[in-house]
């Protein structure tokens, strides 16, 4: 990538095909990225960026990052993110999942975001994550099916679940921004 800075390159990317190999890059600010290939490698740019006041971040539930690659559903893609909200003197971390969608045409603006999360890491009982007992869960894949989602979860760097979301339960309790 030639216009990020490296100290701020983003881990998880959701790759999407629409037209051309683009991804989600950062959800805070939204930002898109459009990928031209060379003979060994792939360049991305930044085809969008959008800043919002997410109610996500203004309730401290941490950074949203990306999590499962994005699916398209008529006019908007649509993706599972996860974030991590630091606690306590200790700073222990509380992992969060989240919903969101953009547009499915450029410039792909994003639309809603997950006002609370959808499930938490402290949703799971058990043993905590190796790494500092952190309460963890990470959105790895989802599949949309008859108005349901299908995510499978990492749990507390220790096992997977497999978890059912009503598509249009996760809209209505979602902040639109268009």
């Amino acid at each position: 990538m030639v216009d990020v800075p490296e100290r701020a390159k983003e881990r998880n990317w959701g790759f999407f095909q629409s037209g051309q190999m683009k991804a989600v890059y950062s959800l805070s600010p939204f930002k898109i990225l459009k990928f031209e290939t060379g003979d060994t490698e792939w360049l991305g740019k930044t085809m969008h960026e959008q800043n919002a006041n997410l109610e996500w971040r203004r309730r401290r539930l941490g950074e949203p990052h990306g999590g499962s690659m994005p699916q398209r559903i008529g006019n908007r893609w649509f993706g599972f993110m996860q974030s991590a909200e630091l606690r306590g003197f200790r700073k222990t971390r509380h992992y969060h999942v989240g919903f969101y969608s953009f547009e499915a045409e450029e410039p792909h603006r994003l639309l809603s975001m997950s006002r609370v999360p959808v499930i938490s890491g402290d949703d799971f009982p058990g043993e905590r994550s190796f790494w500092k007992r952190w309460s963890v869960t990470y959105p790895s894949g989802a599949v949309h099916l008859d108005g349901k989602w299908l995510v499978s979860l990492g749990i507390h760097d220790k096992r997977s679940v497999l978890a059912v979301f009503d598509h249009n339960r996760l809209l209505a309790e979602s902040e639109h921004f268009v």
